[in-house]
């Protein structure tokens, strides 16, 4: 039988469904939990974001965390551009750096460690914010970043890139990750750096110093059977940098740095995991400083950090139970003036438990006891809890209380001959305390989340400069205030997303008081009352198309060693990102600061003549660089 071909209508009926996205699991709460299930405020930054960042700023980290709500990354040293991480309105000496849960940039504070950290293998960032002593120690007291790299997956990535700026500087590199087999992985970062001097305005002072360096990191990964896993990691660099003025009035640091770690997690039933963490980090620096009355001269420092750490990880139900115990290293040595060193070797206990109460509800508790060999027993607790309503809405509530031991080097001596520095010998312990609230929604594309937060330190260790009329060889001391420096504030940061688009809003208000040698109170300086970030990003997956936008907004705040003005001005940034992938390349061109704004355009950065105690500049309250352009290549292979 023959069949008449026909023609045959079919009709399709498509529903909307939620697409599934990889969950964001957090590590540096020790839990490894989801992120929507941890009782902790995390800030974190996954995604697109890190490779977003790595187009932006190969050479450092300054923009991968800058636009994290209530983060800032503050210059401290306006000759070599040393910087540091200030979380919620605290010095950047409260805050710890960590790659891979590791100290291997030492022991924080402010220096060069976000200048000399590359975001290309980076996964994603994680930052707690207040009093976190509980979970890493003293060094991070009002705080910790943690940066985690990227792991090996199904299939190799190989990645060869080069960067170009307007400024004369050029970044090149190299990152390989691949699987050798089922159980063993690695990676490889290697990267080469270089920027010459530029005095934008032409004053005889260096707005961008120069830079040359080099920088290997290979990482080894082995997954075994039943859960077992190892990380080790190398790292080695060597840079010189260069700024300041002409002839004597120029700085020198020529730093290398070397580093060791390795986590290993081995379960030993299903429901106990052991695990494993050290770390060893040195770094030997020759500093060329000048001062005023003796003239160039040379210091010669070395720093140690060290890390040796096992806990115990149980889960039973709802309750999960963490114990160990740490040793921690730290040791500061200047070989020309032996007084503004230390070497703490410091024991601790730890523990954590967290627990889910009712589907709605988790709460954790963390304790740490350490014996400081300066400080004292300290213990130092932190208990958060979570309530939830369902996927829309969200309330975290976190408290703690920690101690930092200060040294003889701060944010606040970082831009001073060391010559002029006084020991810490007579210094006490700093108290910190800290009470945040944080409130989320959730609904579809968008998410709002907005925090209240507190702090308080008891005893914070002051920089004490001799009074204006001083003889020219005037020495500047840390010293503990008797009044406590407050810090209080709120922070709105809304995130749409959906593709093509996403959308995100920052706004911080921040206040922070300290005594005054008078014995009234004061503001903080370099502590902005009000920021605002704006980030637009349009993309198109298939075609590999991109185009961001940012404004940020920063405004007034006091400047304390700036005889032309008490409080800084406000000011506006605005950046432009376009990138295309052709093939297996992405080239990419980006703008930021597009409306040129220059601190020395409202005035002279260097002092002259230098104050008392030898300090050369201003303090950095915005940008040096102006108007920065840079565009560049990645290739994958």
């Amino acid at each position: 039988r023959v069949l008449i071909a026909r023609d045959t209508t079919l009709l399709a009926t498509l529903h909307e469904a939620d697409l599934e996205v990889e969950p964001v699991v957090i590590s540096s709460t020790r839990s490894d939990r989801r992120i929507e299930d941890e009782p902790e405020r995390v800030e974190v930054l996954a995604g697109d974001e890190p490779a977003e960042k790595s187009l932006q700023h190969p050479a450092d980290l300054r923009n991968v965390v800058a636009e994290l709500p209530g983060v800032r990354v503050q210059t401290a040293s306006s000759t070599t551009a040393s910087s540091g991480l200030r979380l919620q309105g605290l010095r950047a000496q409260y805050s710890a750096v960590l790659l891979d849960g590791l100290p291997l940039m030492g022991s924080g504070g402010p220096g060069l460690g976000l200048l000399q950290l590359t975001p290309i293998d980076l996964q994603q960032a994680e930052v707690i914010k207040g009093a976190a002593t509980a979970l890493y120690g003293p060094s991070a007291a009002g705080g910790v970043l943690d940066l985690i790299s990227r792991r090996p997956g199904d299939h190799p990535e190989r990645m060869l890139f080069v960067n170009a700026t307007a400024r004369g500087g050029a970044d090149a590199g190299v990152w390989s990750l691949s699987r050798r087999d089922s159980h063993l992985g690695m990676s490889l970062l290697a990267t080469a750096h270089t920027q010459p001097r530029v005095d934008v305005d032409h004053d005889g002072w260096a707005d961008v110093p120069s830079h040359r360096r080099v920088s290997v990191r290979p990482r080894l990964f082995w997954n075994g059977d039943a859960g077992r896993s190892a990380m080790v990691t190398l790292g080695v660099s060597d840079e010189t940098r260069e700024g300041g003025g002409v002839g004597d009035l120029r700085g020198r640091v020529d730093t290398r740095h070397g580093d060791l770690g390795t986590v290993v997690r081995w379960p030993r039933s299903a429901h106990d995991v052991i695990v494993a963490r050290c770390a060893w980090s040195l770094e030997r620096a020759t500093r060329r400083q000048f001062d005023p009355v003796q003239g160039p001269y040379r210091a010669h420092d070395t720093r140690e950090a060290g890390l040796v750490e096992g806990t115990w990880l149980h889960t039973a139900g709802p309750l999960v139970l963490l114990g160990g115990a740490t040793l921690e290293r730290d040791r500061v040595a200047v070989r020309e003036f032996p007084a503004l060193g230390h070497d703490w070797t410091v024991p601790a206990l730890l523990s954590r438990a967290t627990w889910t109460a009712t589907p709605w509800l988790t709460g954790s508790a963390a304790m740490r006891l350490d014996r400081h060999p300066r400080a004292g027993t300290r213990l130092s607790p932190r208990v958060a809890w979570l309530a939830h309503a369902g996927t829309t809405w969200a309330a975290r509530l976190s408290t703690g209380a920690g101690y930092r031991m200060p040294g003889a080097f701060s944010e606040e001596t970082e831009g001073l001959p060391w010559s002029r520095l006084q020991g810490a010998e007579a210094l006490v312990a700093e108290r910190l305390r800290q009470t945040a609230l944080d409130l989320t929604w959730h609904q579809g594309p968008i998410e709002v989340n907005a925090t209240s937060f507190r702090s308080r330190i008891d005893d914070p260790a002051r920089l004490i400069e001799d009074l204006p009329g001083a003889p020219l060889t005037a020495r500047a001391r840390l010293v503990n205030a008797l009044a406590p420096t407050h810090t209080w504030g709120h922070e709105l940061f809304a995130y749409y997303d959906r593709a093509p688009i996403t959308i995100t809003v920052d706004l911080t208000r921040t206040r922070a008081t300290e005594g005054t040698v008078g014995g009234g109170t004061q503001e903080v300086a370099l502590t902005p009352q009000h920021t605002f970030g704006l980030d637009v990003a349009l993309g198109d997956a298939d075609d590999g198309s991109r185009v961001a936008f940012e404004l940020f907004i920063t405004g007034p705040q006091r400047v304390e060693h700036d005889p032309s003005r008490e409080v800084s001005p406000a000011y506006t940034e605005v950046g432009l990102l376009v990138s295309q992938r052709v093939g297996r390349a992405t080239l990419y061109l980006n703008g930021e600061n597009l409306t040129d704004v220059r601190q020395s355009s409202h005035g002279p950065v260097r002092l002259t003549p230098p104050s008392a105690v030898g300090r050369l500049t201003v303090d950095a309250w915005g940008p040096s660089e102006g108007r920065a352009i840079n565009a560049g290549v990645q290739w994958r292979f």
